[in-house]
């Protein structure tokens, strides 16, 4: 197999197009999930928890939700892949991203339409040059997201929920051992799909289990790609607001 890494953003812009493009029966996702974190947060559990309970997540949220996690080769675990595959090749190609796995990766649909948004991509960066530069981007893979959506480094650490056909971002800032796990938050979202009674239903459970959980919204993000233009964004802070004070104070 020939292994393509390519840059974080061009992987994220073409994942959100890829299933945004692509709303059909035969597609499986209805939302995307990338988290910023990094182990240097040290308030912060989120990146381990989500490494630790990723096979549980991966259950919960089934064929709904792609949930992108910074991580290396040593983060791998059962449910989550590194590499999205060539569907059309029997000796597979793969495409993947610095710093990016992913929970339950789709091989069909979405998958198909994502290599043909990647394909002139994975052509420029084929050279040991690139790929070189490209994988050394790893640590930086927090900082490409921000940059990428128009967030900012107090942005992190976050859960960043793309409700693909309600059009909406929710940036969910993480505060530690005041927040629910991110296990729990999945599976109130997961509650509320066999109730759900329209197509946009992954924006409605979001904005629920926000408000159950009592979460003040903070200043709007003013999104920056061009493919999330005309969405709606929302970012919510953390439970325990003090954690932002003492970021502040110590950052």
């Amino acid at each position: 197999m020939r292994g393509t890494l390519i840059p974080l953003p061009d992987f994220l812009d073409a994942a959100i197009r890829a299933c945004g493009e692509a709303l059909s029966p035969a597609k499986w996702y209805l939302g995307i999930v990338v988290v910023l974190d990094r182990k240097a947060e040290r308030r912060s559990h989120l990146l381990d928890e989500l490494v630790r309970e990723g096979s549980s997540i991966n259950d919960v949220t089934r064929k709904d939700l792609l949930v992108a996690v910074p991580g290396t080769q040593q983060d791998w675990r059962p449910g989550v892949d590194e590499w999205v595959l060539d569907p059309h090749k029997r000796w597979e190609d793969g495409v993947g991203a610095p710093g990016l796995v992913m929970s339950g990766v789709d091989p069909g649909t979405w998958a198909s339409r994502l290599w043909e948004l990647v394909s002139s991509e994975v052509e420029r960066c084929q050279s040991p040059e690139d790929q070189l530069r490209i994988a050394q981007a790893i640590d930086q893979s927090a900082s490409s997201v921000c940059d990428y959506l128009g967030l900012s480094e107090a942005d992190i650490p976050s859960l960043v929920v793309f409700s693909l056909v309600g059009r909406r971002v929710f940036v969910f800032r993480y505060g530690g051992d005041a927040d629910d796990p991110p296990y729990q938050f999945f599976k109130d979202i997961a509650i509320r799909r066999s109730s759900a009674k329209q197509p946009d239903w992954l924006a409605r459970a979001v904005v629920d289990v926000a408000s159950e959980s009592r979460l003040v919204e903070g200043p709007v993000p003013e999104l920056a790609p061009p493919s999330l233009a005309g969405w709606e964004a929302t970012r919510y802070l953390p439970r325990d607001v003090d954690t932002l004070s003492w970021e502040r104070a110590h950052g």
